[in-house]
């Protein structure tokens, strides 16, 4: 059987690009695997060597992303049919199954058996145009009854393509529903649970990419003002990438300005055996991306899934997360880490863990055995059954 698997992201090297890479290892010995991309950067070789997999045979196909909406080619016009329509159809047709790997509209499929995964719906199509009210002349407003309809066939005819509806967690499953009027089960991403078992020390580490979104500002002057001054032996570890984007930048030289001479230290843009020392090293995890947002009206800001918590928790760490989006999922409150409410309650129970060894013990201990749960066999396992259902056993292996 021919495989399609169509990745849509396009930052760097992350989950979703882990999910595509563990998604073509699984399928890779029984067919016939390419991965769609429109990253001309990217490699089948350089998915193998970040993340450490074996994926021989997979091939990676480059297809150029067109501009403009691809909500039009929900509709059969002339100039939709070029625009989008033909590009989906490129996309998807070559394979008898076809995986979308997405956050934004996917394409329709083409191939006659279709899987959609999706990371976080990026589209609220109740909230733009075509669904939205028109704003721009009297006339297109008077057109919004008719319009609506017609889009709204179109997109149903677009998910329709696919007869398996996937999402990476709960959260992203609410919010697709909302979104995209699309009901979904939940798969949750592989992990690579494989931790460095060195010695702890007394670290408290945050593992996230140095961007404002992930709130390290807010981590460090809490740290600094409250858990410091009351855990002197404590230090606070800032690991992650740092783009070139300039406000990524001044953003960090902010961070290491405040840090200076302060028992806090940053690591940018870690190698993986790196990060897996640093997370072998500390005692707590600290993840606050969502912090200070308001979830219904920015629901993306929130942390969708939250693979470095699970890292961390195989490693020992004890997890201290913000009780919103995926994080809120994977750790259960008192019993593997500490589910909070806002950055107030996280510093006390930060507090309560640097005093409390025997407590912060039993969590990490609890905290090892919940990240077997996302483990990338376990993935593997689940991701086969939902191919089996869709295809039949003997099908999803050797047609």
């Amino acid at each position: 059987m021919k495989v399609g698997i169509f990745h849509e992201p396009a930052g760097g090297m992350g989950g979703a690009e882990f999910v595509t890479a563990v998604m073509a290892d699984v399928l890779r010995s029984e067919h016939d695997v390419e991965i769609v991309h429109h990253r001309p950067e990217w490699s089948i070789e350089k998915l193998e060597l970040f993340f450490e997999l074996d994926l021989t045979g997979v091939r990676s196909r480059f297809l150029p992303l067109p501009t403009g909406s691809p909500l039009y080619s929900g509709l059969y016009l002339p100039a939709a049919r070029h625009y989008w329509r033909e590009w989906d159809a490129d996309v998807s047709r070559p394979y008898d199954l076809f995986i979308a790997n997405v956050h934004a509209v996917p394409p329709f499929c083409h191939a006659p058996r279709g899987v959609l995964h999706v990371l976080f719906p990026g589209f609220a199509r109740s909230r733009a145009w075509p669904w939205g009210e028109s704003s721009h002349s009297r006339f297109s407003r008077l057109l919004d009854p008719v319009r609506r309809p017609v889009y709204e066939a179109g997109w149903r005819e677009r998910m329709g393509t696919y007869q398996t509806r996937l999402s990476i967690s709960q959260y992203a499953a609410r919010w697709t529903e909302e979104y995209w009027g699309v009901r979904t089960e939940v798969l949750y991403p592989p992990v690579l649970v494989n931790p460095a078992n060195g010695p702890k020390e007394n670290v408290i580490l945050c593992l996230a990419r140095f961007t404002p979104v992930k709130q390290q500002a807010e981590l460090l002057k809490m740290f600094l003002d409250y858990i410091s001054p009351q855990a002197p032996p404590w230090e606070l570890v800032f690991v992650g990438g740092l783009s070139n984007r300039p406000e990524d930048q001044a953003y960090f030289a902010e961070l290491q300005r405040a840090g200076v001479s302060r028992p806090v230290r940053f690591v940018p843009n870690a190698s993986r055996e790196q990060v897996r020392s640093e997370l072998g090293r500390a005692k707590i995890y600290w993840h606050a991306m969502g912090l200070n947002v308001d979830p219904d009206c920015e629901p993306h800001k929130i942390e969708h899934f939250g693979i470095a918590p699970v890292e961390a928790m195989a490693s020992g760490c004890v997890p201290v997360v913000l009780g919103q989006g995926g994080p809120a999922e994977v750790v259960r409150d008192g019993e593997c880490g500490f589910s909070c409410l806002d950055l107030s309650q996280m510093a006390q129970m930060i507090l309560r863990l640097t005093r409390d060894d025997t407590l912060r013990t039993k969590l990490a201990i609890a905290a090892r055995w919940r990240a077997a749960d996302f483990s990338v066999g376990r993935f593997k396992e689940q991701f086969r059954a939902y191919l089996d259902c869709l295809l039949g056993p003997v099908a999803a292996r050797t047609e």
